[in-house]
């Protein structure tokens, strides 16, 4: 293991504790074990509590930079184990580590000398038999005597606080109507790799001409590149028509961004007022929502105490396998897909009832993560983010003109239903490919 892969392991496991999946005693634990050694046998390990290195110095660990020192970037850490630690300790080194037992040990037995003395001086202080009946006069009298009341010593060290375990997050709840996935904290490899961008153009290429190809800008899917996420639930299934026509009988179909949250007056809209009441048009209720702006989409979500995901959300739950830590092309794979996987490429020509395609779902089991209907997730859209992007739950540029749409629609080529392909619009669109679903902070998921 090299120092970075350790700051990366480490980056994991706080995440585990922020979540509350672990303690921090876990924490501290395994970071405990973890002790890397460089090329000039200096010991190296991350502090629980701040997240900085430290070296071993004689008895002590120190604050230290292992980037600094000129023999690193040529030699990885070489993982220590406890065996090797323990046998590099001097007996100072030993004791100063181990105080705290040593203390405990001398106080356990200073208690037990004191037991043993007390018991000893009360059973010397007791009178012979042969001494009692003399003074008694008759040795077949039977006279009660004094009895000696001896103190109880209280040896035993006091039980300490068993502290509350940490609730370990359910894999699903029910957010009202909504079934939601757990998708468990950890890293995994998000945006195509080369290989991947090949093998799309080649896709395309075999349905459309090579310059409509190039126009495509796969390139912005790299280069691919590792995140490591927190603990988070996502929706099991696209919002509907239905449950979004709750929404709007409640909050009203306000404005935001200058445009409203449903484009009502569409022709394409599933969902209309009448009689006083937002009512999905009957055979669309369990459809997905669509013309639905994306400040639309966040309202929703924030109605129900949740968010939209963001782009490393949507795409860890699409494609990222918990299993085995494997990221595939598509929801169900890296083949490209076929009618029974997808709703897309016009095959239909329309929307589906949400969950029509139960041999499509990801590794976790979501529904309808390619095809049916692109979903407006929450970061801004730049082309060259990924080169900058943040290893550790990133959010999207600061700012942008255009909102990311992630999976692919109904009427799209299968090369652009695939789980990293990035699509763009301008948060005050709505139209009838674009819905949405939510995810859940493991806090705000908490009863």
């Amino acid at each position: 293991m090299d120092f970075e892969s350790m700051e990366r392991r480490y980056a994991a496991w706080r995440l585990l504790y922020v979540s509350g999946e672990i303690t921090y005693e876990e924490l501290e634990e395994r970071l405990s074990r973890m002790v890397l050694e460089d090329a000039e046998g200096d010991q190296w390990r991350i502090d629980a509590e701040t997240g900085r290195w430290l070296r071993r110095s004689g008895r002590e660990w120190v604050e230290d930079d292992p980037f600094q020192h000129a023999h690193l970037p040529s030699a990885p850490g070489r993982e220590v184990s406890g065996e090797e630690q323990a046998t590099r300790m001097t007996a100072l080194e030993w004791l100063d580590e181990n105080w705290g037992w040593v203390l405990v040990a001398f106080a356990g037995g200073l208690l037990i000398a004191a037991a043993l003395f007390l018991i000893g001086s009360v059973l010397l202080s007791e009178p012979p038999a042969e001494a009692v009946i003399a003074s008694t006069g008759t040795a077949g009298t039977e006279e009660p005597t004094a009895e000696v009341t001896r103190a109880p010593v209280d040896i035993s060290i006091p039980p300490t606080a068993t502290p509350s375990p940490t609730p370990v997050p359910a894999p699903q709840i029910e957010d009202g109507d909504h079934v939601m996935v757990l998708v468990p904290a950890g890293s995994f490899l998000m945006g195509s790799t080369e290989e991947d961008i090949g093998a799309a153009y080649a896709l395309c290429e075999s349905l459309l001409t090579s310059e409509v190809c190039r126009e495509q800008g796969f390139e912005a899917e790299s280069p691919a590149h590792e995140v490591t996420l927190r603990s988070y639930y996502i929706d099991l299934l696209e919002v509907t028509n239905a449950q979004y026509a709750a929404f709007l009988n409640e909050m009203e179909n306000r404005i935001e961004g200058g445009v409203p949250w449903l484009e009502a007056d569409d022709d394409e809209v599933r969902i209309h007022r009448t009689g006083g009441q937002w009512q999905p048009l009957p055979d669309y209720a369990d459809h997905p929502v669509t013309e639905v702006t994306w400040y639309g989409a966040q309202a929703y979500c924030q109605w129900r105490g949740a968010r939209l995901p963001t782009e490393a959300e949507w795409e860890k739950a699409a494609r990222w396998n918990p299993e085995t830590g494997e990221v595939t092309r598509y929801p169900w794979g890296n083949e490209p897909p076929d009618p029974s996987l997808a709703n897309y490429g016009l095959i239909v020509g329309r929307t589906m009832p949400v969950g029509s395609y139960p041999d499509g779902a990801s590794p976790l089991g979501l529904q309808d993560m390619a095809g049916n209907v692109f979903e407006w997730v929450g970061d801004w859209y730049a082309d060259d983010y990924y080169a900058r992007s943040e290893a550790v739950d990133p959010q999207g540029p600061a700012e942008g003109e255009q909102r990311v749409v992630r999976g692919g629609s109904w009427g799209d080529y299968p090369f652009l239903i695939r789980a990293t392909n990035r699509g763009m619009l301008r948060p005050e669109g709505a139209l009838n490919f674009i819905g949405f679903r939510c995810v859940k902070d493991i806090e705000a998921a908490r009863p």
